[in-house]
């Protein structure tokens, strides 16, 4: 269940929700004000603020999709320093990426926490026990066990040695 009470809905946007959408995001915008997702998302029966943030990048021209520049991941790093993993103010600093994106990109490229070192026998021996106890919830296994490696390698070098925990600590990173 919603805030509102009313059940969430799933599946394919109608065009009569992306017209609501699109003309209350406009009026936002007419008025000067700041994207206000929970007052959009009372209009919408059934759909969250996250559903209606998500919904209006993919309806958005503005956002890029695909590989990030350089001078993109440098505005990144400012933004991060002035925002925190506040995403969404990190996204209307860039212009051109999602909240989303900037989340994964920073998360999983340009943290300087994020080891990016081989991966050693020992932290392959302690996914595989972290994957026994959690299955494939690769955030539990990074914060109980590898918190200095980013969910997306933490999943890729499962999937890398087949879930076995063997590979060669010379050919993956």
């Amino acid at each position: 269940m919603s805030r509102t009470g009313s059940r969430r809905q799933s599946g394919r946007w109608t065009n009569a929700e992306d017209e609501i959408l699109i003309r209350k995001v406009r009026a936002q915008e007419v008025l000067g004000q700041p994207r206000d997702w929970s007052s959009i998302a009372a209009i919408i029966t059934g759909r969250s603020n996250k559903d209606c943030r998500k919904r209006w990048v993919r309806l958005n021209g503005c956002i890029k999709k695909g590989e990030w520049s350089p001078s993109e991941d440098t505005q990144l790093r400012d933004a991060f320093e002035q925002f925190g993993a506040r995403w969404v103010q990190v996204s209307r600093y860039i212009k051109t990426r999602s909240a989303d994106q900037c989340a994964a990109r920073w998360q999983n490229y340009l943290d300087p926490n994020i080891k990016r070192q081989k991966w050693s026998h020992d932290e392959d021996l302690r996914l595989l026990q972290a994957h026994s106890a959690h299955g494939s919830n690769w955030k539990m296994i990074q914060m109980h066990e590898l918190m200095d490696r980013s969910l997306q390698d933490i999943r890729n070098r499962y999937v890398f040695t087949g879930g076995s925990g063997v590979a060669s600590h010379n050919k993956q990173g």
